[in-house]
């Protein structure tokens, strides 16, 4: 399925342990699979895996004291008005090609699946998805010498519940991770490209450097960013988010009219071609390191938040 039939088939409100929100984690992995029963014996040792976790939220909490979560949803029954007695479930589904000859070293994606309440989640964060399918199928196509894993983050919105419970789930394999690449926010005519990269700054240069070279100009800013990079920055892991100027996030005019065919297939050639760089050094270009006063702002950030990973 091309990126742009993904979002205007399926942009639609995911709220985080929704209903809409597993079915779209099943269709993703019905899209991965189908990528390599197409691939044939060139993947058969592509890894998929969906895995439940479940989270406590205050956001969320909040969403449900205001009445803005879906209704007729069994996940949410528990909720009485004083807080979720029991935890909230959701999902995360991943993928990992294996590289062909520094397997022990990772380049890791992300985009999260759900939707705020009452927006279709087109721009916010579908687009995203849609992109990170179409870089799964180009490294399918393409194996790079590197491990990649793609994963699609549920319950982003309460809190970064998916991407922190995959890094809590993970942290072994994670420990040969060398770099991050999270796109949200998505899929729009116009707009700047930006990067925000959580990792020393000359990774900011050369970053902007190769993917100039390469025809996709792009802005960098050197800080902790809104979104699922920080749960892998916080483990020590340099990471990046691209993010695009645009309009109706967080609304119901978040819809897949408003996204552009082209700019999707754009963005997933601008990770891949970033992914790629760094897959075709020999050696890392630069060290897993995070600053510290990064490290120490995410540590408060994720404090604040009170979100709790249960399982």
């Amino acid at each position: 399925m091309l990126p742009i039939e993904f979002v205007r088939e399926y942009a639609v409100e995911r709220v985080a342990g929704s209903r809409q929100e597993r079915l779209t984690a099943k269709t993703i992995r019905n899209e991965l699979e189908e990528a390599c029963r197409k691939a044939g014996e060139g993947a058969v040792d592509v890894k998929i895996m969906a895995e439940t976790f479940a989270f406590r939220s205050p956001r969320f909490t909040r969403w449900a004291e205001e009445g803005k979560l879906p209704a007729g949803e069994a996940a949410y029954a528990s909720f009485d008005g004083s807080g979720f007695p029991a935890p909230v479930s959701s999902v995360n589904v991943s993928a990992i090609i294996p590289g062909k000859r520094i397997p022990a070293e990772i380049i890791s994606f992300s985009a999260h699946i759900d939707a705020v309440p009452g927006s279709p989640g087109a721009y916010d964060n579908l687009s995203a998805v849609a992109i990170l399918l179409e870089a799964f199928r180009t490294f399918l196509k393409n194996r790079p010498d590197r491990t990649m894993m793609f994963l699609f983050c549920g319950a982003e919105e309460p809190g970064l519940c998916g991407s922190r419970a995959f890094v809590k789930a993970h942290a072994a394999m994670l420990a040969g991770c060398r770099f991050h690449i999270n796109v949200d926010l998505a899929g729009q005519e116009g707009g700047t490209d930006v990067l925000g990269v959580t990792a020393e700054a000359p990774v900011c240069r050369m970053l902007q450097d190769v993917l100039g070279k390469k025809g996709f100009p792009v802005e960098t800013k050197n800080q902790v960013w809104s979104s699922d990079s920080n749960s892998f920055a916080q483990a020590g892991i340099p990471a990046m988010t691209l993010d695009r100027d645009g309009i109706g996030m967080h609304t119901p005019e978040d819809k897949a009219e408003r996204i552009s065919a082209d700019v999707l297939l754009y963005q997933a050639r601008l990770i891949c071609e970033a992914a790629a760089f760094l897959d075709g050094q020999e050696n890392f270009p630069f060290p897993r390191t995070v600053p510290e006063e990064m490290q120490a702002a995410l540590g408060k950030k994720f404090e604040d938040s009170g979100v709790e990973i249960t399982a």
